[in-house]
């Protein structure tokens, strides 16, 4: 959040939508650009062919998933998934962007997270390289 004000009407029952309706983008995906990570790391920002991701799942006593996509197409999604107990697992993986960011000259990356019941424990993703 920028601004607190933004929020400050939110109560403890909201439910906050993490990722567009399937009438915006198919998969129902959040899109991440990553320009403001390649401007304070690298002093530019550019389009990159892919990512290397490294990524963390952990379900609370159940499944729980952390995908990426280039475009959120059906077919197209590469991630992980914790132990069907909800244990927490890990890896690393490339994944291909060429979505450019309407507001930058990166790259998109398309992510989702989905869990079995209700129980999404810890997922994490960052970047560890930059393919271009």
């Amino acid at each position: 959040m920028l601004d607190a004000a933004a929020i400050a009407t939110w109560s403890a029952a909201d439910a906050i939508q993490l990722g567009d309706p399937t009438t915006i983008i198919p998969g129902r995906v959040i899109a991440l650009d990553i320009s403001p990570m390649m401007q304070t790391v690298l002093g530019r920002v550019f389009r990159q062919k892919g990512l290397l991701l490294k990524a963390l799942v952990e379900g609370l006593s159940v499944q729980a998933i952390l995908d990426t996509t280039e475009a959120g197409v059906s077919g197209s999604f590469t991630g992980i998934r914790s132990e069907s107990g909800g244990s927490r697992l890990g890896a690393q993986y490339t994944q291909p962007c060429s979505v450019l960011s309407p507001i930058s000259n990166s790259n998109l990356v398309f992510m989702r997270e989905t869990v079995s019941g209700s129980g999404l424990g810890i997922t994490s993703v960052s970047i560890s390289g930059l393919w271009v």
